[in-house]
């Protein structure tokens, strides 16, 4: 615990400080002065102060803005105030700022010692206080979230929803007992992402959801539990005892002009249609999940289970025009096809009577139809096309109109790529043929060739071997040794400069590399 004395006049000062280190002797580890507002800010900002003896009246600063300063940048220091002036604002400027006490100059020894002994009390009891409310900090933080995992095994089936079964669990964990009949309002809140990509992190993202729900919708005294069962889904347990479902229902509603618009991304809230006891908990919850993953026409929607208003099944045949979409693909048109698909499905939404097996329906239909119309490709161009759709995933694709839209422009845009490469193959390979005969001296390794034509290095080996009859690596080799074979034919440069104007820059693997394909060194084959 240090003490620090701020006065300008240096005796007085000094005279504080040695009576209160000899009073108090092994008391204070510090026993400081400093002598205007300024040099006293520098030491609290370094050395932690537990209570401070100032003076009111001192050039450069009062001690009252030391005070108020101190406060607005939150040190835990207990004040004493010394002056030679009884004015009235001062006490009254004093108490508003949390003084301990308030010293007229010149104070006894007794006067000075009772009120540091004062200071010293209500620093120890602050510093009690503070590590009081640390604790419960940190054991509600801890509660709540073995609370969150208590309800989340409850409603995935890993507890059994009977009474007893419950008691016994909640005891040990060491949570609070449930009575019987309290009920609770479940509330589920289904996020859905505009996006392929989440605004922040996703576990920050996920902690910032669960924030505000449990600000928003429980009250202050409330523990605020929220499960998070899937992804993307809520679920909060809300005390029936002083809420309705209309209110919970109205809170919604206000949430939809609150916080709502303040995100990328769509809230739908279901609100269960009666509280209920926590042994129906899972079965309650559990229907409300999968009444959430039907809907795929709302967003931005507030779901009043009571009234039964839940997404309809849909139908078992979407009529899709997949004989003049084939049509369409045949013909590569791609730009028709996104159009024509965009009608449909906003057609659909319209209808209200899509769930998420009409996406799904939708889905498995026109995968299969520009599958099929690969039939006749090569297993390569097969391959190339599935490694490219292989990343989407079924669940996520027919979780909403915006990512099966997202993913119908994506797997034509790898339909169309895949078709290119393979009429554009040949071209290719001549192109590549071309600029090897041109650039023997250069850098031709797989990597350089493949980034000239924006091809994978493989598959443009493999378009070699297929069109050639050689890998990429073997004909660059064959077109080098038949250059060097013209110019030890046709010219008088040394083999050590023929070698190097055909891309060989060390001699001796130039020779082995003739010898392997010619069957003869370079010189035997000049002479």
């Amino acid at each position: 615990m240090n003490i620090l004395i701020v006065d300008d006049e240096y005796y007085s000062a000094k005279s504080t400080q040695r009576k209160i280190s000899t009073h108090y002797q092994d008391k204070f580890e510090q026993v400081l002065c400093a002598f205007s507002m300024e040099q006293a800010l520098k030491i609290l900002s370094s050395i932690d102060i537990s209570i401070m003896i100032c003076d009111i009246e001192m050039p450069g600063g009062s001690g009252l803005s030391l005070l108020s300063e101190i406060r607005s940048k939150q040190y835990d220091v207990v004040c004493i105030f010394l002056t030679a002036y009884a004015k009235f604002e001062y006490v009254s400027e004093a108490l508003k700022l949390n003084s301990i006490d308030y010293l007229l100059k010149p104070v006894e020894d007794t006067a000075l010692f009772e009120a540091v002994d004062k200071a010293v009390d209500q620093y120890t009891k602050n510093l009690e206080i503070k590590q009081s409310m640390q604790e419960a900090e940190n054991f509600n933080y801890s509660k709540l979230e073995i609370e969150g995992l208590f309800w989340t095994e409850l409603i995935n089936g890993n507890l059994e929803a009977e009474y007893q079964s419950i008691y016994s669990d909640r005891k040990r964990r060491g949570l609070d007992e449930i009575n019987t009949d309290s009920k609770f309002i479940v509330l589920l809140v289904h996020t859905i992402l505009h996006s392929s990509e989440i605004p922040m992190e996703k576990g920050l993202f996920d902690f910032v959801i669960k924030n505000i729900l449990g600000e928003y919708f429980y009250n202050s005294d409330e523990l605020q539990i929220i499960s998070r069962p899937e992804n993307n889904i809520y679920i909060l347990f809300l005390p029936a005892d002083i809420r309705a479902c209309k209110d919970v229902i109205e809170r919604c509603k206000e949430a939809m002009n609150d916080f709502v618009p303040q995100f990328p991304l769509s809230f739908n809230f279901y609100v269960a249609k009666e509280p209920v006891t926590i042994d129906r908990i899972p079965e309650t919850a559990q229907n409300m999940i999968a009444i959430s993953k039907k809907n795929v026409t709302h967003e931005n929607y507030i779901f009043d289970l009571s009234q039964n208003i839940t997404p309809q099944d849909a139908s078992t045949s979407l009529n899709i025009p997949e004989a003049h979409w084939n049509d369409l693909l045949l013909r590569r048109d791609t730009d028709s096809l996104i159009s024509e698909t965009e009608i449909f499905l906003t057609g659909l939404r319209h209808s209200e009577k899509a769930t998420r097996d009409t996406l799904r329906l939708f889905y498995q239909s026109f995968f299969q139809m520009v599958s099929s119309s690969l039939d006749n490709k090569s297993k390569e161009i097969k391959d190339i096309f599935n490694s490219k759709v292989i990343q989407y995933h079924e669940d996520e694709i027919t979780s909403s109109f915006y990512h099966i839209r997202e993913w119908i422009q994506n797997i034509l845009t790898a339909y169309d790529e895949c078709l290119n490469s393979d009429s554009d193959s040949s071209n290719t390979v001549a192109e590549v043929r071309a600029y090897i005969k041109e650039h023997l001296d250069d850098d031709l390794s797989r990597e350089n060739l493949s980034k000239l034509v924006y091809l994978n290095p493989d598959y443009l080996s493999h378009l070699f071997k297929k069109e050639v009859g050689l890998s990429l690596t073997n004909y660059v080799i064959k077109e080098r040794i038949e250059e060097s074979k013209r110019l030890l034919s046709n010219t008088d440069m040394s083999i050590q400069d023929i070698a190097i104007k055909c891309g060989f820059q060390n001699i001796s693997y130039f020779s082995r590399q003739f010898k392997t394909l010619t069957g003869m060194t370079p010189r035997e084959f000049r002479k």
